[in-house]
């Protein structure tokens, strides 16, 4: 089974709504405003690939103010954005697909942009929400271990040479500067994350073919879970019902709510 950084940080939240999105297909009410953000975020992505390129970005720069102030602030940055340490001109691959097959399944990333230098690469990662107080989200979430992981197992680079960083382009408070969180990688968090991916890999294969062979259900939350909350499935599970919350409870609250809590299933590589 193909499966990218959302479908893995579902499958490890929620084995059971992996099963309802992924292999029943089955579809989960939106509100509009969260259908404009995912969209603003595929336009940007599609908006710094045209101009890595040397594309024409105009037209699409000005399909909405958001993508040009964002453009604007890349633009203004993109001298600190694109630069990695000690190396006078990294190689740049915007949007580059990287696989690999580990215990019957296959995993997949698509990198936003990545910077190769001679012993040396970083991975650069667009998000258009504002940066999270609390670094430990983006170390811990299924986005940062795999891509770097996947980089790793792909390509020359030792992993006490990869880094990534989230560059965040919706400023708090009006705040027109880009904000970045940089994690790195190294030889123990590699062998851990590979640990923990051929254990997440080897319980989907089992769930499957209970699944394909005898009808059972995947596992559920626990039912002390805060995902159940907000989830559109409680009341399949027979869960409490998700309460009435604000269409981005979920998406602004960074403090009270869990990384892991998001739709990354929604928002996993947006398609170009």
């Amino acid at each position: 089974m193909r499966l990218s950084q959302g479908q893995l940080s579902l499958l490890s939240s929620c084995p059971r709504k992996f099963q309802y999105l992924i292999l029943e297909q089955l579809a989960v009410p939106t509100v509009p405003e969260e259908s404009l953000r995912l969209a603003e975020g595929s336009q940007f992505h599609r908006l710094l690939q045209q101009w890595d390129l040397g594309l024409p970005i105009d037209p699409l720069a000005a399909t909405h103010p958001a993508l040009k102030n964002w453009f604007d602030a890349f633009l203004a940055a993109a001298p600190q954005i694109l630069t990695l340490e000690g190396e006078s001109q990294p190689l740049r691959q915007s949007e580059q697909s990287r696989t690999i097959a580990l215990a019957d399944h296959v995993l997949v990333a698509v990198y936003d942009l990545l910077l190769l230098g001679r012993s040396q690469a970083h991975i650069l990662d667009w998000k258009t929400y504002p940066k999270p107080p609390q670094v430990r989200h983006l170390e811990h979430q299924w986005q940062t271990r795999l891509y770097l992981y996947l980089l790793a197992e792909t390509s020359h680079y030792l992993p006490d040479s990869l880094a990534m960083t989230y560059w965040f382009f919706q400023g708090r408070e009006g705040q027109a500067t880009p904000q970045s969180i940089t994690l790195h990688w190294d030889q123990q968090r590699h062998d851990r994350t590979h640990q923990e991916l051929v254990q997440l890999l080897t319980h989907l294969s089992q769930w499957l073919t209970q699944y394909e062979t005898a009808g059972m259900d995947f596992p559920q939350a626990a039912p002390s879970s805060p995902l159940c909350q907000t989830c559109a499935f409680a009341v399949s599970c027979q869960r409490h019902g998700p309460p009435d919350l604000p269409c981005d409870a979920h998406a602004a609250d960074w403090e009270t709510l869990s990384w892991e809590t998001l739709s990354w299933e929604t928002i996993a590589e947006i398609p170009l």
